[in-house]
């Protein structure tokens, strides 16, 4: 059994608004182990990014985080800004859900790569941190000769010269491989992919799963994989948990979670997965995601929920282990 890299406790995070507070996250746990994939499922909206950037403190810092981010038993949410910015990118590292909007327009890809490893890195390398890369005398320097192997690591073809081109010139597919090689800089133990094959077409993503899958083997790096897709979920994931509203409804190993779902949303989300079955009608979950806004009394789910009882609006129902490592949040189950 190992130990965990990445242990989360209790995580709760709120938003103050104009409208009241805004409670995103509520009382999340889990844990992942070295070079395990733990994914995050649900709808948009259920907290899955927000439970990420609060992991990562990439939150605004008015934003209330409470509970514990455990890293190899350091307490992230107990660092000072300063202590925190040496963790980002070399011991944890996110890949975004839109590699448009997360790189820099302004940097050239070579450059926003070796941002992570200047920040990093030694004293030689950090000497010539405002320096652009492509400079000619910083061609024979290592963290030149980094910044190709990464893109090379990464099977993005003509690295040299895609080191030297802006964000807008390249596909899709390539900058979200330069965001991977960004994350992979500085070899973290964790890596956050949120959505990572989000608005590219089949055959890219199949690329960019089978490149985070050869890090996950070769570096034994945790992943935590937020996803919506659960084909995707299915094939790369070991274990899962899936959101509801800010909470964790329900977390098993994937295998048990797909193929006995014991919360009702799990199977209703299931049963809208498209099918090469042409008897089944494609099914949908009535009503919609119940507003954070308003103090909510009993299951969150239960407007929605096609068996719900009386004590399913009276009490929160807590998430409790029905079998060894499947964890359910329901009353009847």
């Amino acid at each position: 059994m190992h130990c965990a890299v990445l242990e989360i406790q209790d995580l709760t995070t709120t938003f103050e608004t104009s409208a009241g507070n805004f409670r995103a996250v509520e009382g999340i746990s889990f844990a992942i182990e070295p070079g395990q994939v733990f994914a995050l499922v649900g709808e948009s909206g259920c907290g899955k990014t927000v439970t990420a950037l609060s992991i990562m403190r990439l939150l605004d810092p008015a934003v209330d985080i409470k509970g514990r981010v455990l890293l190899e038993g350091t307490n992230l949410l107990l660092l000072s800004d300063r202590d925190m910015q040496g963790v980002r990118g070399k011991q944890i590292s996110m890949i975004f859900q839109n590699p448009l909007n997360a790189l820099n327009p302004a940097l050239r890809i070579g450059d926003q790569i070796a941002e992570v490893i200047r920040a990093h890195g030694d004293r030689e390398t950090q000497a010539i941190r405002r320096r652009s890369l492509l400079r000619t005398e910083d061609r024979a320097s290592k963290v030149w000769e980094q910044v190709v192997e990464l893109l090379r690591r990464v099977r993005i073809p003509a690295p040299e010269e895609s080191a030297e081109r802006w964000p807008h010139e390249l596909s899709g597919g390539m900058r979200q491989r330069s965001a991977i090689a960004m994350a992979l800089a500085c070899s973290p133990k964790v890596i956050i992919a949120d959505e990572p094959t989000t608005a590219l077409d089949v055959t890219v993503q199949r690329q960019i799963v089978l490149l985070l899958e050869d890090v996950r083997r070769t570096r034994d790096v945790g992943i935590l994989l937020i996803s919506h897709d659960i084909a995707l979920v299915a094939e790369f994931a070991h274990r899962a948990a899936v959101m509801y509203a800010g909470q964790v409804i329900e977390c098993a190993d994937v295998e048990q979670l797909l193929s006995s779902p014991l919360h009702q949303y799990t199977q209703a989300l299931l049963a809208c997965v498209p099918t090469l079955d042409e008897r089944r009608p494609l099914k949908s979950i009535p009503g919609s995601v119940p507003t954070l806004y308003d103090t909510i009394v009993g299951c969150r789910f239960r407007n929605r929920c096609s068996i719900s009882e009386q004590q399913c609006a009276e009490t929160m129902p807590r998430l409790c282990e029905i079998k060894e490592g499947h964890w359910v949040r329901c009353h009847l189950v």
